[in-house]
């Protein structure tokens, strides 16, 4: 316990990013952002709980997400985070399509000239957890198996979020931010952290890049559960995103997401590239 904790108030002091709403600035009053993205992630490379590499079946997963940010007032923001479709499957089961957990927030600024946020969310599942995929064929006892490929994890997160920020000039900024999630069911809680910093190219084309850790609270797993219940799930995640000004208010996205060892050690996660492309309006 101790040691994760330490780890936890030693990132919490050195590092802190800015992964969509984990900034440390809030929106002017009435004004709004809204982004549409599709992704794709495959990979068959499953680190266990205990972080052992297994080589297997390729898992893949196919998600439609929006998400959304509004000035209430120039210090209060309120943020949505809808997983509308997610498609999932591995390459011998058959296909499912479910919603994911609907994230629900709010950031509020507590300093503006230098840019420093709180930021509370709710996760709010929606199913029990449950979501069978029947296998492509029979097994060698004439049974079609099944396994569980939950698009939410069926359990209620509170996540809390300090985050602070920097622009140098218009062209250029920096993030970094801490958090703590707080999972019900009996799950472990989580700590997060992570650094942003970003350039902007010719006026139009940001490039951003991201680095992010995630650590479990406790060491007592429960390992019976499905992978995609984030269940002692543990990493090191890095984050290249460009985003290209079409107009005054329409954007074109695209991000790249992957895994390494860096600073978390991988567990209860299968490590591959996540590829995603998104349309976001702002005004």
């Amino acid at each position: 316990m101790l040691k994760p904790l330490f780890s936890f108030l030693f990132f919490f002091g050195l590092l802190y990013p800015v992964l969509n709403a984990q900034s440390g600035w809030t929106k002017a009053k009435g004004a709004w952002y809204a982004q549409t993205t599709v992704s794709y992630f495959a990979s068959d490379r499953y680190y266990s709980t205990a972080g052992n590499l297994n080589i297997g079946n390729t898992f893949r997963n196919y998600t439609l997400n929006a998400y959304g940010e509004y000035g209430i007032s120039d210090r209060l923001t309120a943020i949505v985070n809808l997983p509308l479709l997610k498609l999932q499957n591995f390459n011998v089961t058959e296909t499912v399509a479910g919603i994911g957990d609907l994230q629900f927030g709010v950031k509020y600024g507590i300093a503006k000239k230098i840019p420093i946020a709180f930021s509370l969310a709710v996760e709010v599942p929606t199913d029990d957890g449950r979501l069978f995929a029947n296998a492509k064929e029979v097994n060698e006892l004439g049974i079609r198996e099944r396994i569980n490929l939950p698009a939410s994890d069926g359990e209620w997160n509170v996540r809390s979020a300090l985050a602070i920020s920097q622009s140098i000039g218009r062209t250029t900024y920096a993030s970094w931010y801490g958090a703590i999630n707080y999972r019900t069911e009996g799950f472990t809680h989580q700590w997060q952290s992570g650094i942003e910093a970003g350039h902007l190219f010719f006026d139009r084309l940001w490039l951003i890049g991201k680095l992010q850790v995630q650590d479990r609270l406790s060491d007592e797993v429960n390992s019976s559960v499905s992978f995609l219940y984030g269940e002692g799930t543990t990493y090191t995640a890095y984050q290249f995103n460009l985003l290209y000004h079409l107009t005054d208010h329409w954007r074109l996205t695209a991000a790249f997401h992957s895994y390494t060892d860096l600073l978390v050690a991988r567990r209860n996660i299968y490590d591959g590239r996540t590829f995603s492309l998104g349309i976001a309006l702002e005004y």
